[in-house]
């Protein structure tokens, strides 16, 4: 009898504390982000909150475009950058389940022509390194930043990749190797990366807003548009950046809603809205597993962070006592933030159209709040680093102008630095003259054109045309003879290639 009346008194007291569970503070974020909106200058927001399986907020706050009047919706489209990486590890996990591909599979086994630097290192690596950032090999982000090779020559041009780090030792973020993972599934799988996000995710999970590729947006559908800022300092919207070439690190385009859909489906295990299971439970852990320790880099607001890794597709870290997993994505002014509590089935995604670590600091607020937890003050955090990284590049400009030789014109005539330039990796810089001023253009790809401005001697300041890339000094070198032979820009050089 006693037992009996315990177990009812338990009842009631879970019932009443479901009952009494405090609602999602919908009216507290919205003030938060019309405030924060405000002063980091974003446009454009879209955020969506998951809770239970449940989507309990999907939201658009701003505009598209500064320069119109649509507004933002759960449903406008927002570039995720990076967070793509985390379905091209999903995609992989689908083809472990079938068997078709292991995570500890050697890359040169299931990817024809994967070759680097290293042939040992290339021979080496397994899936499992791609997808945790710990193969140990150069970023090289120019060599497909600065370029719109097709996947092919991207992959041709990694045999250019060094060493430097040895392997499984030190982790180094690297869009390549998570490119060269999704050239693995379409080899194995018989679709192309695009095919196979269309039809094994996206379809499956209802996301119908989203796509593989920014080729694919319609004009007049709902999109935002990318800002930066122009040489006056206003917020200007900029050309979508094609990333087709490394597709599976970079190039999903999606919304609030259909991310909600993807992070209750991995919060869910592999269980998609419709009650479909498209990957298995052990899929979805294994890529929520610690693969990689990273030993610093997270700002954890005074709180002790007792683990921090990378899983396959996601980062990983625990502190207060909860476990998280994470990932940011950028690309070309778009930000987008992925935070998901896999012990309390909720998550958070924001996305934005400028160029700010807002999604972070909102992202993990909002964490936060769904813990029950005090917020920490990461958006106080964030909004110090932005101010120390404008701080620094101020401190940089005045440094590079106070290293300038005044009244230095160039050593040569402009015509002698003409010609193209050619690096085996990173591709080739054409550099003409037209009206008396240098040009350059990265590999034959209009974005990537700007002015070469005569700086000192033979070095010039390259001011591109297009708002979201930064000014960067050029230096040319010349051979025994006198003549230009190179040009090295950010460390890397280029060689001229004779006429």
């Amino acid at each position: 009898m006693r037992l009996r009346l315990a177990m009812c008194a338990l009842l009631i007291a879970m019932a009443s504390a479901i009952s009494t569970a405090a609602p999602f503070p919908k009216a507290k974020l919205d003030r938060l982000i019309a405030a924060e909106m405000k002063r980091w200058e974003i446009p454009g927001l879209a955020i969506a909150v998951v809770k239970d399986g449940k989507i309990v907020l999907e939201k658009g706050y701003g505009l598209r475009n500064v320069r119109g009047a649509e507004t933002v919706d759960e449903h406008t489209l927002f570039g995720i950058a990076s967070n793509s990486k985390t379905f091209t590890c999903a995609a992989i996990s689908m083809l472990v389940d079938e068997d078709k591909l292991h995570w500890d599979d050697r890359v040169v086994d299931v990817l024809p022509g994967f070759k680097l630097a290293d042939p040992i290192r290339a021979g080496e690596l397994t899936l499992r390194d791609l997808a945790a950032h710990r193969t140990g090999v150069q970023t090289a982000d120019r060599a497909w930043w600065l370029s719109q090779f097709t996947r092919a020559e991207m992959l041709r041009r990694m045999r250019y990749l060094e060493d430097a780090e040895p392997v499984r030792t030190t982790p180094i973020y690297n869009n390549l190797m998570l490119f060269a993972a999704g050239m693995a599934l379409e080899s194995s799988s018989g679709m192309t990366w695009d095919e196979f996000i269309q039809s094994r995710i996206f379809k499956p999970l209802g996301m119908n807003d989203s796509l593989t590729s920014v080729a694919q947006l319609t004009p007049g559908s709902d999109f935002a548009a990318p800002h930066a800022r122009n040489d006056a300092g206003a917020l200007v919207p900029t050309v979508w950046y094609n990333c087709d070439h490394v597709g599976p690190a970079a190039s999903i385009v999606s919304s609030a809603h259909d991310m909600a859909l993807w992070l209750n489906f991995l919060l869910a295990k592999g269980v998609a809205a419709d009650g479909s299971r498209q990957l298995s439970e052990k899929g979805v852990a294994e890529m929520m597993t610690p693969q990689m320790v990273i030993r610093s880099g997270f700002e954890s607001i005074g709180r002790k962070v007792r683990m921090h890794a990378y899983g396959l597709g996601l980062r990983l870290h625990e502190y207060d006592g909860d476990f998280f997993a994470d990932h940011g994505g950028h690309i070309v002014t778009f930000r987008s933030f992925v935070c998901m509590l896999p012990d309390r089935d909720a998550g958070v995604v924001v996305l934005t159209n400028s160029e700010t670590d807002f999604p972070h600091a909102l992202g993990y607020t909002v964490a936060d709040w769904l813990r029950g937890a005090k917020a920490g003050d990461w958006i106080g955090a964030y909004w110090k680093n932005t101010q120390s990284d404008r701080e620094e590049i101020k401190s940089a400009e005045v440094k590079r102008e106070a290293d300038r030789v005044p009244n230095a014109p160039p050593s040569h005539p402009l015509e002698a630095y003409t010609g193209v330039y050619e690096n085996p990796l990173y591709g080739t810089i054409a550099v003409t003259l037209k009206d008396g001023r240098l040009f350059h253009c990265y590999n034959e790809t209009p974005h990537f054109r700007g002015e070469l401005i005569p700086w000192n001697y033979d070095v010039f300041l390259l001011d591109p045309e297009l708002d979201f890339r930064d000014k960067e000094l050029v230096t040319f070198h010349e051979d025994a003879s006198g003549a230009i032979a190179s040009v090295q820009i950010s460390g890397t050089e280029y060689k001229k290639k004779k006429e």
